[in-house]
């Protein structure tokens, strides 16, 4: 079922990793070549683009971009469509992403003549998957840090092949205050809304996950706008024992193989009959499963079982592969949870299932993949804002400060060689020795 067993009595923890890494690198030189031709050909024709990638790759026929907007009445009406409960539980995981988000704000930050402000991002598109499901949960949780934000206008965008989306999927938007979306999906939808060739509004960044055609198109097109992070096909590492429920184990690995083929499901066990047993049971529920066939692909083609002899060996391991969820399911977990120290969320206790996480939680879903965990975060309020800097120099009030600031960059100047610098510094010290 899984497609490869590791044990470090056979190999170094580092081979482990690089092994793993390997097998589930997100990017290779035919998919980045690929994705380059896209968006050139985007850049390049613009509207025809468009159209064109959407007859072929989406089955969509469309005579003008205006085709791929949807009614803003669709938007409201959908609250209709949809079952009671549904949206009774979309308000509430709206609510804790929002308090969540909005308590993460911090105030403007002062020393003296400097102030660090905090801008929202004037617009945002949010890119929502939909190739293998429906995602209204990640409209919620890439909304909410950017309406806690600030952000004047977000646009929303998600594959489709009926010129219309799942009515879920609208009643999130509507719910979050989204008015402007499309049913665009793809290399060329982040390039459209990127080039200014189009007729498609532009934005002045990208978020969401996707997979991984549409990071690397994110990837390509950094620098030309922003972008959150890396958030590619998703992946979880669980850490078991002979204490940890094997059961609830299956069924967490079986969680998160179902998103899409390319998900990664890593069970790391510190017992090899526990790994066992929890590789049984998922062979015998899996057939009851709707999405079984994707469960199968995804453990298949990026499903990991490493045996581990310590929990030294396991804190090693996952610190080296930063994965996107990290659960944590021994006894006492929180006496080791600190050790884990690279991870996009961790979870912490059996009952932290990664299901809540994606779903009800304040934090959001959309986190590093691909072992970008070791340097960037999940998404957030902050992710929305910009910090300039306001730099107010008042000679009389600084006095003696004035002087250093100005006899320093005089000498720092000098020594780098810019002259010029060092004569608008040496100009102004001259004025205020009268």
């Amino acid at each position: 079922m899984f497609k490869e067993i590791y044990s470090s009595k056979e190999l170094e923890i580092s081979e482990i990793v690089e092994s793993v890494k390997d097998q589930k690198r997100p990017f290779d030189d035919e998919t980045t070549e690929q994705v380059k031709q896209i968006i050139n050909e985007v850049s390049l024709n613009g509207d025809q683009a468009i159209k064109s990638y959407c007859r072929k790759l989406d089955n969509l026929d469309v005579s003008s971009i205006d085709d791929l907007k949807i009614d803003p009445k669709e938007i409201e009406g959908s609250i209709e469509k949809i079952d009671k409960d549904i949206y009774k539980s979309l308000k509430r995981s709206y609510k804790r992403i929002f308090d969540f988000q909005k308590s993460l704000l911090h105030p403007e930050n002062k020393l003296k003549n400097i102030t660090r402000r905090n801008i929202p991002v004037e617009n945002v598109l949010i890119y929502i998957p939909g190739g293998k499901a429906s995602y209204p949960s990640t409209v919620l949780m890439a909304a909410a840090p950017a309406k806690a934000a600030g952000v004047n206008q977000i646009i929303l965008t998600s594959p489709s092949s009926k010129k219309s989306l799942n009515p879920i999927v609208l009643a999130a938007a509507y719910l979050a205050g989204i008015e402007e979306v499309y049913c665009l999906g793809g290399v060329h939808a982040i390039a459209g809304f990127v080039f200014k060739n189009n007729s498609l509004p532009n934005v002045d960044k990208v978020v969401g996950p996707g997979n991984k055609y549409v990071t690397e198109a994110k990837r390509q097109i950094y620098g030309s706008v922003g972008i959150d992070l890396i958030a590619g096909p998703s992946e979880i590492l669980i850490l078991g024992d002979k204490h940890t429920d094997p059961y609830s184990t299956a069924l967490d690995l079986m969680a998160q193989a179902e998103h899409d083929e390319e998900a990664c499901a890593i069970l790391v066990s510190l017992n090899q009959e526990f790994s066992k047993e929890v590789e049984n049971i998922i062979g015998t529920e899996v057939k009851k499963l709707e999405r079984k066939d994707i469960i199968k692909k995804s453990l298949s083609s990026n499903g990991f079982i490493v045996n581990l002899g310590s929990i030294e060996e396991a804190i090693e391991f996952s610190n080296q592969l930063a994965p996107e969820h990290l659960h944590i399911k021994l006894n006492d977990p929180n006496s080791i949870a600190d050790e884990f120290k690279y991870a996009g969320t961790v979870l912490i206790g059996e009952e932290s299932a990664n299901a809540i996480s994606d779903y009800a939680l304040g934090p959001s879903h959309i986190l590093p993949t691909s072992g970008s965990a070791r340097f960037s975060s999940q998404l957030s309020v902050e992710d929305f804002l910009v910090h300039p800097t306001s730099v107010t120099i008042d000679k009389e009030e600084m006095k003696n400060d004035y002087y250093d600031l100005l006899e320093d960059t005089i000498i720092l100047s000098e020594a780098e060689g810019l002259s010029a610098h060092s004569l608008s510094a040496s100009y102004r010290l001259k004025k205020l020795k009268g």
